[in-house]
């Protein structure tokens, strides 16, 4: 009898595993409000990593025209994800502008973006992988873009935020497995008392 309860209670937790939760981004929208055109990455795709590190981290250019994206603006709006739902960072590329393409970027480890925020304002890491790979998911006209294929310098890449704060579901997950335990620990307890 104790076998059994004990192969219940190992048949439960197995069954009650929870999957792993990953803790950093996971994908990116790209947003053409100009042209009403859209596209989407996910972190698996090697086109993800390699927008990431052509747009390059924020650190703000002294030389930097005044822009700001958002709505009226004629940047293309790439809003980056962590587990498909929050925003950690925002590019405002602005691919049309003097000496461009320019970039402003503001980015949240903790999710807290506002709508009107103003970000740092930085020439992209590889202004021609950036103009050509926005252009190619947008599906946009190539002229003057130096194609995807080209040889870009090697760049480092740009490190992503991890997860932050209280992880409910893991909690949840974690506090009923740790119930089923103690209660086929002590059925397990009593039946081996009794024998």
């Amino acid at each position: 009898m104790a076998r059994r309860i004990a192969a219940l209670v190992v048949a439960l937790f197995l069954l009650a595993a929870p999957s792993a939760f990953a803790g950093g981004p996971t994908s990116v929208i790209l947003v053409d409000p100009g042209s009403g055109k859209t596209a989407s990455l996910y972190t698996g795709d090697m086109n993800y990593q390699k927008l990431l590190e052509a747009l390059g981290d924020a650190n703000p250019d002294p030389k930097a025209p005044t822009l700001h994206g958002g709505p009226g603006s004629s940047a293309v709006n790439i809003t980056w994800l962590i587990h498909d739902v929050q925003v950690w960072r925002i590019d405002h590329v602005f691919l049309g502008e003097d000496g461009g393409p320019w970039i402003e970027t503001y980015q949240s480890y903790d999710g807290q973006i506002m709508f009107d925020q103003r970000g740092a304002i930085h020439r992209p890491v590889d202004p021609q992988v950036t103009q050509s790979l926005v252009a190619a998911l947008l599906d946009k006209p190539k002229t003057a873009v130096t194609p995807i294929a080209a040889a870009a310098p090697v760049v480092p890449p740009v490190t992503a935020p991890v997860a932050t704060g209280l992880q409910w579901g893991s909690l949840l997950v974690g506090l009923a497995v740790g119930a089923l335990l103690v209660v086929g620990f002590t059925t397990v307890r009593r039946q081996l008392r009794r024998n």
